[in-house]
């Protein structure tokens, strides 16, 4: 089997410029603009062209996805696999020490996340 380095690819029909490759004045003159910048009317008339210069809002999570992110954690996975390994083993003080702490995971995750869906849902709206 051939590796991929070895098989020639076709070059892209449609290559995207390489504008850290370009001088200044190449790149200024491709884009149409000076070393002083746009002109009022000019970056007015991009702006109508073009739309602003922003990226779109990723959607929220959800309030479920919230509270999910909360045990994901590796001290929580480390904890789990303790109380497994010890309760194999017979030593079921042990056991029972880290299910107690372990059984308050749901409590602290609800304390963190009921306020912060409060607070987010008064922001929105």
């Amino acid at each position: 089997m051939k590796s991929s380095a070895s098989i020639p690819r076709p070059p892209p029909t449609n290559p995207a410029p390489v504008w850290h490759a370009q001088s200044t004045d190449a790149a200024l003159a491709a884009l149409a603009a000076t070393a002083q910048g746009l002109t009022q009317a000019e970056a007015e008339q991009r702006l109508a062209a073009h739309g602003p210069n922003s990226l779109p809002t990723p959607p929220a999570p959800s309030a479920l996805m919230r509270l999910l992110r909360q045990f994901n954690n590796l001290l929580l996975y480390v904890l789990m696999a303790a109380a497994t390994v010890t309760a194999f083993m017979g030593h079921w003080v042990d056991t029972c020490e880290v299910k107690h702490y372990l059984a308050r995971l749901p409590r602290n995750a609800l304390c963190e996340v009921v306020p912060r869906n409060a607070l987010l849902t008064l922001l929105e709206g």
